[in-house]
C-alpha cells in the first residue's frame, strides 16, 4: 500500500512538473505578456508619483492591493481563455485534471508573487512615498505584511484560474471574467488589507490577528478543495 501510494504521488509531482514548465515555455515564448505585468506596477507608480507629494500608510496600503488586483486579473486571465482545444486535448492526454489545476494554480501564484515584490519595490523607493521604509517606519512587521502578500498571490491564483475555466467550458466572454471575479475577491481583499496596514502600523503582532489569519488560511483551503473537485469535471467536458 506505501508502495503503491508513493508512486502515484510521484507520478502526481511528475505531472505538475511538466505542466509547470509547459506554461512557462508557453509565456517564455510570448514575452509581451510578461513585460506588460513588469511594466504595469512601474507607470501606476510613476503617475502616483507625480500627483501626489507623499502618501500616507492608508493611502499606500490602498494603492498597493488595487494596482495587483488588475495586475493579477491580467495575468489570470490567460490561464485558460488563451488555451485553444488542441492544447487542452494535448494537455489532457499527459496527465490528469488535478495535476494541470495544481500546475497552473502553482505557476499563476509565482507571477503574482513577482508582480508582487515588484509593486512593493516600486512604491517602497518612489521618490517621498515611502512610509514603509525601514528607516522610515521601524516598527513595520515584516511577517505579517509577507504572509498577507503571498497568501494574497495564492488565494487571487487559485479563484482568478477557477472563474477563467469555468468561462472558457461555457463558451462566454472573457469580459466576464472581471465581472465575476472581483467581487469574489472583495471579502479576501479587505481582509488582507487590513493585515497589510496593521503590519505598518505596527500596532498589533502577527499571534494578535490570529482570528483574521485562521479566516483567510481557511478560505484559501475551502477554495483549493472547490478546484479540486471542480476543475477535473469541467477539464473533461
Amino acid at each position: 500500500m506505501r508502495a503503491k501510494g508513493y508512486l502515484c504521488l510521484r507520478m502526481i509531482y511528475r505531472e505538475i512538473h511538466t505542466f509547470f514548465w509547459i506554461e512557462w515555455e508557453r509565456d517564455w515564448r510570448n514575452k509581451t505578456l510578461l513585460y506588460a505585468n513588469a511594466f504595469f506596477p512601474l507607470l501606476a507608480v510613476t503617475i502616483v508619483s507625480n500627483t501626489f507629494s507623499k502618501l500616507s500608510y492608508q493611502s499606500w496600503n490602498a494603492l498597493f492591493w488595487l494596482i495587483f488586483l488588475f495586475a493579477s486579473i491580467t495575468i489570470a486571465a490567460k490561464s485558460f481563455l488563451s488555451d485553444s482545444p488542441q492544447r487542452k486535448l494535448y494537455m489532457y492526454s499527459l496527465g490528469s485534471g488535478v495535476s494541470i489545476w495544481i500546475a497552473k494554480w502553482l505557476y499563476h501564484m509565482l507571477l503574482l508573487c513577482v508582480v508582487m515584490l515588484l509593486n512593493f519595490l516600486f512604491l517602497t523607493f518612489m521618490e517621498g512615498s515611502n512610509p514603509i521604509y525601514m528607516g522610515v517606519n521601524p516598527f513595520f512587521n515584516i511577517a505579517l505584511f509577507s504572509f498577507s502578500g503571498i497568501i494574497g498571490a495564492s488565494y487571487f491564483s487559485l479563484i482568478l484560474s477557477l472563474v477563467s475555466a469555468m468561462i472558457t467550458h461555457t463558451n462566454k466572454s472573457a469580459g466576464l471574467l472581471s465581472a465575476i471575479a472581483i467581487p469574489l475577491l472583495i471579502p479576501m481583499l479587505i481582509m488582507l488589507s487590513d493585515l497589510s496596514l496593521k503590519s505598518m502600523l505596527g500596532s498589533m503582532s502577527f499571534f494578535a490577528n490570529i482570528k483574521t489569519i485562521g479566516v483567510v488560511v481557511g478560505m484559501h483551503t475551502l477554495l483549493f478543495i472547490i478546484g479540486l473537485i471542480l476543475f477535473p469535471a469541467l477539464w473533461k467536458e
